[in-house]
């Protein structure tokens, strides 16, 4: 009878990694407390940019470029996780070989452990941005609300791409490298520097995989 190469079900493993996750997060806060004040930081800078602005035919542009620079703020911030994942990457194939756990559990529990984390971030980020920009609705109206899950969902598929850049590239230079070219493409084709119908045919299916796509049209 062959023996299994790991002898706890999945659900205790990924049990187990995030448990550790959250110790290493526990040793670093100083990191998460930097990222909050970077949120902080571009909320007040993006916020007196577009102070009040109107919902006149006039701002439309305005407006529209808001929207395209909270997806690249949000999404591409997720990029600097990068050295630290590919760290752990060693780590996690030394110890996937000695059967403590299965990959799925050790990537399920890296992308677990950073929700809480970005969603308060986000939270922050909006509370002080969204009643200086003078967005609809205002602080926790139902425009609030949908805006926070779009950016949320946006920001955790965001962090799976990178995730999987670093799954794929042998060195932490590779993936820094090759992980700004998905976004930008991505960025390029969602609807803002070009519009869709100015996209050429054989070109329109990256509209189509561009999640910036969904996003764009949903805030």
């Amino acid at each position: 009878e062959d023996i299994p190469k790991f002898s706890s079900p999945i659900f205790s493993q990924m049990l187990q990694c995030l448990y550790r996750e959250w110790i290493v997060i526990k040793r670093d806060w100083g990191t998460r407390v930097g990222k909050i004040a970077k949120k902080i930081f571009f909320a007040l800078v993006l916020g007196i940019l577009f102070l009040q602005i109107g919902n006149e035919q006039k701002d439309a542009n305005a407006r529209v470029g808001l929207v395209f620079i909270l997806i690249l703020q949000n999404a591409m911030g997720v990029q600097d996780s990068i050295p630290l994942f590919m760290k752990k990457k060693q780590v996690f194939y030394a110890q996937e070989n000695a059967g403590y756990y299965h990959g799925s559990a050790f990537f399920l529990a890296q992308q677990l452990v950073k929700i809480p984390f970005y969603f308060v971030e986000l939270v922050v980020f909006l509370l002080i941005l969204y009643p200086m920009v003078g967005l609809n609705g205002g602080v926790g109206s139902e425009q609030f609300g949908f805006t926070l899950v779009i950016l949320f969902l946006t920001i955790l598929v965001s962090d799976a791409y990178v995730m999987t850049v670093c799954a794929f590239s042998p060195n932490s230079i590779t993936a820094q490298a090759i992980s700004p070219v998905g976004f930008v493409m991505f960025l390029l084709f969602c609807g803002y520097l070009i519009t869709v119908d100015d996209i050429p045919d054989y070109w329109i299916w990256m509209n189509y995989l561009s999640f910036f796509t969904y996003t764009f049209r949903g805030l």
